[in-house]
């Protein structure tokens, strides 16, 4: 295949992916983990951080940018490019974030596509709670994968743009009668269930219903360890893209260690040198 993948995090505690081509070229979609724990992770699948054709930042929440809210950011350490909109640029600046090589740093708004090496990334606007939110689509050869997280609702125009993907890293956040029941501040549920906040297994399974037609698999992403379980966010979509005729791989994520690598045919390829970190 022409792309391989896996993420390092998954959920509200970080989130990493990790994806790659055929060809060598590599990059990360958002750096949402501790900046040792980052770098055990692509140490334990042979990659030095500086091999990194750069980081693509979605938002500038904390779970996204964790090893850029520190004294000397990651990026900074390895003299890697970052790729962000000026929504998110404005945010991380203003949550604090370290020393930063600006001729490093680099504008993507949404609608515009950078070619690193063999890869090329588009950034798409979303609906979240964070300025500037965008998720990425990644193309190499004929192959395309779609990460897509935190997001409250889907638009026509973003369906569009993301339709007939090989690949999908797609949120499946809550189930809608956990989160109602929870424990959780009145104010946070009404976060995550609006239209600026995070998607339910059901809209997350009728969106792909949409989206998903030639995909080869779909990889559920950010659900939420309070509020959703592997299992039923899994029994959900997989049962929704059945009843419309979709025989498609459904796997889950793990929320704070690293998944394997998914490669030919999707099958999951077997891998001993994960180090999951604390």
């Amino acid at each position: 295949m022409s792309l391989r993948f896996c993420s390092f995090s998954s959920s509200s505690s970080g989130n990493c992916y990790f994806i790659q081509s055929s060809g060598g070229t590599s990059v990360l979609i958002d750096a949402g983990v501790p900046l040792r724990r980052l770098e055990r992770n692509l140490e334990s699948i042979g990659i030095s951080p500086r091999d990194l054709g750069g980081i693509f930042l979605t938002h500038a929440h904390h779970d996204h940018v964790a090893s850029y809210l520190i004294k000397k950011p990651f990026a900074t350490r390895y003299g890697l490019r970052t790729y962000a909109s000026t929504g998110t640029w404005r945010e991380l600046l203003k949550r604090g974030c370290g020393e930063l090589d600006h001729s490093a740093c680099h504008r993507l708004e949404p609608s515009q596509t950078v070619q690193i090496g063999d890869l090329t990334i588009t950034a798409h606007a979303k609906q979240h709670d964070a300025a500037g939110a965008v998720c990425f689509e990644v193309a190499a050869s004929q192959e395309r994968l779609a990460v897509v997280t935190d997001l409250g609702c889907y638009t026509e125009e973003l369906l569009a743009a993301l339709s007939g993907c090989h690949y999908y890293i797609f949120e499946a956040n809550h189930d809608v009668q956990m989160e109602e029941r929870s424990a959780r501040p009145w104010s946070l549920k009404q976060r995550v269930l609006g239209p600026q906040g995070h998607l339910s297994n059901e809209q997350a399974a009728q969106a792909l219903t949409q989206l998903a037609g030639q995909a080869k698999g779909i990889w559920l992403a950010h659900l939420s360890e309070e509020c959703n379980c592997p299992d039923l966010a899994n029994r959900v979509i997989s049962g929704t893209l059945q009843r419309v005729n979709l025989d498609i791989p459904v796997y889950n994520l793990p929320a704070r260690s690293p998944s394997p690598f998914y490669g030919k045919d999707c099958r999951l390829e077997q891998l001993t040198l994960f180090e999951i970190a604390p």
